[in-house]
């Protein structure tokens, strides 16, 4: 019969993360810092180092092995602060990294804040002058229909005129002359 379990609880700012195989307990607790991943590596590296105790752990009386287990407990501890250091600055080199380039970022939204601000006025200035345009547009429209309906007119009067002074060439100033009247 094989049971094996792991898991984390959190109170406030601590993490208590916890192995649990064949009986046997092995518990530690980081600050937020550390990640769960490297808890658990410890966990494990800290059971494969007990397992010398088979065989002796599951009799023997609570903390007996306090004494002989100390300073491999307390190796193990420096290692992986070690490593989650190296991890940390890791992780605080990657965060300074992504700090400079948001600042870049930002720098670079402001200046595009400041080229849209510009073509915000350009904006606006292009819409004002785009409605003189409209109104002076409508403005020549209406300016050329009624010139166009004065050519009209003045075309249509010459028109009768010429009309006028045929009629009167053919059926004479009095229209005497003209076929049916």
């Amino acid at each position: 019969f094989f049971s094996f379990y792991f898991s984390s609880l959190k109170h406030e700012k601590y993490f208590f993360h916890y192995l649990v195989e064949r009986g046997l307990t092995i518990l530690c607790m980081t600050d937020e810092s550390i990640s769960s991943r490297v808890s658990f590596l410890f966990l494990d590296e800290i059971k494969r180092k007990f397992s010398v105790y088979e065989g002796r752990w599951q009799s023997a009386p609570s903390f007996s092995f306090n004494q002989e287990f100390a300073p491999v407990l307390k190796e193990q501890i420096k290692l992986f602060e070690a490593r989650a250091g190296s991890s940390l600055d890791a992780v605080r080199g990657e965060l300074d990294e992504v700090k400079t380039i948001m600042v870049d970022n930002i720098g670079k939204i402001i200046n595009r804040g400041d080229k849209l601000e510009s073509l915000v006025e350009k904006t606006e200035t292009f819409n004002a002058q785009s409605l003189n345009f409209r109104r002076s547009t409508s403005q020549l429209h209406n300016k050329l229909w009624w010139q166009n309906c004065k050519t009209n007119i003045f075309i249509l009067i010459v028109f009768l005129a010429v009309f006028f002074a045929f009629a009167a060439t053919v059926c004479g100033s009095s229209f005497q002359r003209c076929p049916g009247m």
